[in-house]
């Protein structure tokens, strides 16, 4: 986890790498628990639909108190390649 700044904005980024999708949902929850405003789900090229099955238990185990803010999908070249993201950002719905 990587905590960003947006201004006044408390948020965290989750980078998907290879470790177990429950490792990041613990993550995501812990994060969301101890305050963040909002949770960036970050998955990069082969990481993408990792990132929507993520998006999608996250869900699940939320449900109705999970609020989806955003979702940006583009391109970025690294290293002289060309890699595809999706960026999905998450918030506690405050009841």
């Amino acid at each position: 986890m990587v905590p960003i700044e947006h201004g006044a904005k408390n948020s965290e980024r989750i980078v998907l790498g290879n470790k177990p999708l429950r490792n990041y949902l613990l993550d995501i929850v812990l994060a969301l628990n101890r305050g963040a405003d909002e949770v960036e789900i970050l998955g990069k090229g082969r990481h993408i639909n990792r990132a929507v099955t993520l998006y999608n238990m996250l869900s699940g185990r939320l449900g109705d108190s999970l609020h989806l803010d955003k979702v940006e999908i583009g391109s970025v070249h690294e290293r002289g390649r060309r890699i595809s993201y999706i960026k999905i950002v998450v918030s506690r719905k405050i009841a």
